[in-house]
């Protein structure tokens, strides 16, 4: 799922000046396709004649805080944005009310509808745009879209913006799942103890999974824990052996909010800890709203280079991070701990990240004596960061220093690149001391 942090750092430099070609709007290029993430990509149109129904809509009619560059910043949030997703297939008297003519409707048109989001640069400064894009494929000839409709809003406030988009996914398409990229860098976790108090309907899944999208757009997974009451050992028990980020505790819903925070805090001081919910008003808009305040007070987005390991630009650095991690759980090999100082991978924040995440899911394997429930790939896999446990023609050889284990499961950091951008973090399994031996920390060939 792309994210909100992707609209800030694909933003726009509107600045320079631009051109037109074949009579279509200022900044659009004939054929472009937009890409959409789990569906197939949008092929714009191809003439003057697929922008005409939304014509004012580009040129601005009426007033825009844009002035001037209306017209262009419409172009990059339908050509070039920072963000876009599916949403759900518009409907018939939607598609006649801005003029789609049903009568002549062929069974090789294809209506759609997408989100996009951009940030574009001007001389006054940057503005951030949200717009809901109609579009009918195929609706003027085969080959050729037609756009029926731009319902775009501008702001030069990221908050307005995002909260706009976060309800222009209300209506999401199933194809948006909110989820990091196979091999992206791992999301934040949060989670909601949602001790609902009686006669609480609780949330219904169109609602858990609209949260759950929101949460997506700060690189946020949230996760829901029903009656953590009725399951409390098990609750604290995750809550000290894989603190997430935060934790939100339905307002209500438990008996002693106490036994729930304090262990959480002691196994992560840092961790932000708040009331969520509340017992009237708008369920879908309170919590939707309640939940980005929380999201930008412990994922704001000037957080972005932080969280992407970009303090890390150095391997002095990374270093430094990566042996803070070892302990009973998880130890480098005199090998891997050689290889930190000069090390060729060129990303050194990249691999923090995903050695961040190892370090959860050997907490994990340690805490549980091996016993983690389900198979190793796939709690990895929630944790963001992919990990096969054999490697096809090779034969590790035997760990120094710790007798008969070979260091064959591996995490895939970044794939299908050059050998020279393409990271791996190879460990073994210590069934006796119940942790991870690192003995492999770098680019992928193993040698």
């Amino acid at each position: 799922m792309e994210t909100f942090g992707d609209v800030l750092r694909r933003a726009r430099d509107l600045r320079g000046a631009a051109s037109s070609r074949n009579g279509l709007p200022a900044g659009v290029d004939p054929k472009t396709r937009l890409a959409v993430p789990n569906e197939k990509a949008l092929l714009l149109p191809v003439d003057a004649a697929g922008y005409s129904p939304i014509a004012e809509d580009l040129a601005g009619a009426g007033s825009s805080i844009l002035g001037e560059y209306h017209s262009r910043a419409s172009a990059a949030l339908i050509c070039s944005p920072g963000f876009v997703a599916g949403l759900r297939r518009p409907s018939l008297s939607e598609l006649a009310r801005h003029g789609y003519d049903l009568e002549t409707a062929r069974a090789s048109h294809n209506p759609r509808a997408l989100a996009a989001s951009v940030a574009v640069d001007l001389p006054s400064g940057r503005f951030w745009g949200v717009g809901r894009l109609l579009a009918v494929e195929g609706g003027i000839r085969p080959g050729s879209t037609m756009l029926l409709d731009l319902d775009a809003h501008w702001a030069d406030n990221p908050d307005l913006a995002e909260a706009r988009l976060a309800a222009t996914l209300e209506v999401a398409s199933d194809s948006v799942i909110a989820a990091a990229e196979p091999s992206g860098r791992p999301w934040r976790r949060i989670a909601v103890l949602l001790g609902a108090p009686a006669g609480s309907p609780g949330l219904a899944p169109d609602l858990r999974r609209h949260l759950e999208l929101v949460a997506g757009l700060r690189r946020v997974r949230i996760t829901f824990r029903v009656n953590p009451d009725g399951q409390r050992t098990a609750v604290v028990r995750d809550l000290r052996s894989s603190p997430p980020d935060a934790v939100l505790i339905w307002s209500g819903g438990v008996s002693d909010r106490a036994a729930y925070e304090a262990p959480y805090l002691a196994a992560r001081p840092e961790g932000y800890v708040e009331t969520f919910g509340t017992a009237d008003g708008d369920p879908l808009l309170d919590l939707r709203e309640e939940l980005l305040l929380h999201l930008r007070e412990f994922s704001p987005l000037e957080d972005e280079g932080r969280e992407l390991g970009e303090e890390y630009t150095t391997w002095d650095a990374a270093a430094r991070a990566i042996r803070g991690m070892a302990g009973e759980h998880m130890t480098l090999s005199t090998r891997a701990d050689a290889m930190l100082d000069g090390n060729p991978y060129p990303l050194p924040g990249r691999m923090v990240e995903h050695m961040r995440a190892l370090d959860t899911l050997a907490r994990r394997y340690h805490q549980a004596k091996g016993n983690l429930g389900a198979p190793l790939s796939d709690v990895a896999a929630e944790l963001g960061i992919e990990i096969a446990l054999t490697d096809k023609g090779l034969a590790p050889p035997v760990i120094r220093g710790f007798q008969g284990l070979r260091a064959e499961p591996h995490v895939k950091v970044d794939d299908y690149k050059s050998p020279a951008d393409c990271g791996r973090i190879y460990f073994a399994l210590d069934r006796t001391g119940w942790r991870f031996v690192v003995d492999h920390i770098g680019l992928h060939d193993y040698c």
